[in-house]
């Protein structure tokens, strides 16, 4: 659901932050820290 609260799991880190949208592409676009960030690839899971 848009603007709720979510965990990435990446590679090599975990981004927390709040889902924006699906960019045109199907990259998710992550609010983090304030920066508008696209995700090509990752495991999505709820903030804990």
């Amino acid at each position: 659901v848009r603007g709720e609260p979510i965990r990435v799991r990446l590679e090599s880190r975990v981004l927390c932050g709040r889902l924006l949208d699906l960019d045109h592409q199907g990259n998710l676009v992550l609010d983090y820290a304030g920066e508008c960030r696209r995700i090509t690839a990752g495991e999505v899971f709820p903030a804990a």
